[in-house]
């Protein structure tokens, strides 16, 4: 007769409790609510001297547990291994003990997790080398770049080179190998011409991207993840894609983000659009366009003035356009609005003593390169209140062109504002 013995293997726990480590100069430190923590099997890793967080916490983890309201965590279940922990929240840097092993009882450990910490992210690592036109701010108060309005103190800017004679422009980077990625606004800079642009990543040498990103000059710049795969060295190569010999623009790179081997460096308190905006104010004073083509604003602060349909505004902005606009592109108002708003509520209308010929408004969102909105204008009606779903859109075009083919010019005005939330 066989009798079976079930062997009782013995499992152990981790528990203690996570601390937040913002002020290390304190001897009691608060505790951290949320945190979690994962537990990963060493013996189910390739070998490496190199294991990061950022890499363990792209596989699953063998074990997992959550610090409670009183930063008290317990995980339960290892076996007699060896195992390396990793515990994070949201704002915070990673941890990583990597010496975690269970011989014969319990353990008791006690983690500390200190928060991202606010750094100019062109001291973590900045271009060794550029091509061609470019200008470059390292936050030290030498100068600032305007990108959809906000001004910049800590980045880069590269002119998009020469179409023509197969130019660009290029920032060269010395990486280390300590980055996965980099997180980074950017956007057309507001004060350079008009022209789209192709931006190309090369890593380690190589003749062919590993990214493309192409790049709206009517767009107040967007945050964009650049792949960099831990390589040595990095290309960032900048072209445009409109055919002009005769202009050049430049976009700038802000607000940047690294994600690696340190953790994520970088910033982390972005530049707000608003900040200090009196939202008790004119729809002008809360949002302006930042740039614009073949445009005027009045912000009511000077005796100018626009009239439409008889009657007079010191607040607003006014469109003019003609056929040859055409070549160019239609005349328009860009606005950084930031994702703060539903809709626009705003009269248009036809300016007084200007050619009478009706045109049409398209409305632009997020660098979209189709219309969201179509509105065709009268030139003989009155101004007349329109609501414009922006779907809180990041940025917004609202462009101007006529619908003939003559050479006269027109103008309409954009006036009693009103942004929704």
């Amino acid at each position: 007769m066989l009798f079976e013995k079930k062997l009782d293997v013995p499992t152990y726990k981790l528990e203690g409790t996570v601390y937040d480590l913002t002020d290390k100069t304190v001897k009691e430190h608060p505790v951290l609510t949320d945190a979690k923590l994962f537990l990963y099997e060493k013996d189910g890793l390739e070998e490496s001297d190199e294991i990061t967080a950022e890499m363990l916490r792209a596989k699953p983890a063998d074990f997992e547990g959550e610090s409670d309201e009183n930063g008290n965590y317990v995980i339960e279940g290892m076996g007699k291994r060896d195992y390396i922990l990793v515990a994070s929240a949201p704002g915070y840097q990673y941890y990583l003990k990597k010496d975690i092993s269970f011989s014969g009882k319990d353990i008791q450990l006690d983690v500390y997790i200190e928060p991202v910490r606010e750094k100019n992210w062109m001291d973590v690592c900045k271009p060794y080398s550029y091509t061609q036109t470019y200008d470059e701010f390292l936050g030290d108060g030498n100068g600032t770049m305007t990108i959809g309005g906000v001004k910049y103190d800590a980045g880069f800017y590269l002119n998009n080179g020469n179409q023509g004679t197969g130019g660009s422009s290029d920032a060269l980077w010395n990486l280390k190998g300590q980055f996965s990625s980099l997180d980074v606004r950017i956007g057309h800079v507001d004060d350079s011409s008009k022209l789209n642009a192709t931006l190309s990543v090369y890593l380690d040498g190589a003749q062919e991207p590993s990214q493309t990103i192409d790049l709206n000059c009517h767009e107040a710049g967007r945050v964009y993840t650049i792949n960099l795969d831990y390589a040595e060295s990095a290309k960032f190569s900048l072209k445009k894609t409109q055919w002009n010999n005769f202009a050049n623009s430049s976009f700038g790179f802000v607000e940047g983000v690294w994600h690696g081997k340190n953790g994520t460096e970088g910033t982390v308190n972005f530049k707000d659009p608003f900040a200090g905006v009196d939202w008790n104010g004119s729809f002008m004073q809360i949002c302006r366009p930042y740039t614009g083509i073949s445009c005027t604003t009045y912000d009511g602060t000077t005796e100018d003035r626009f009239v439409m349909s008889g009657e007079s505004y010191d607040t607003g902005f006014v469109l003019r356009t003609q056929s040859i606009t055409e070549v160019w592109g239609k005349s328009a108002a860009m606005f950084n609005t930031n994702g703060m708003f539903s809709a626009l509520k705003v009269r248009i209308g036809h300016i007084d003593a200007s050619f009478t010929e009706n045109a049409e408004i398209y409305v632009y969102l997020d660098g979209e390169k189709e219309p969201s909105q179509t509105y065709t204008i009268n030139a003989s009606d009155i101004a007349r209140v329109y609501t414009i779903p922006l779907n809180y859109a990041k940025s917004v075009k609202i462009a101007l062109q006529n619908i003939h083919d003559n050479w006269t010019t027109e103008a309409f005005g954009f006036a009693e504002g009103e942004w929704i939330k």
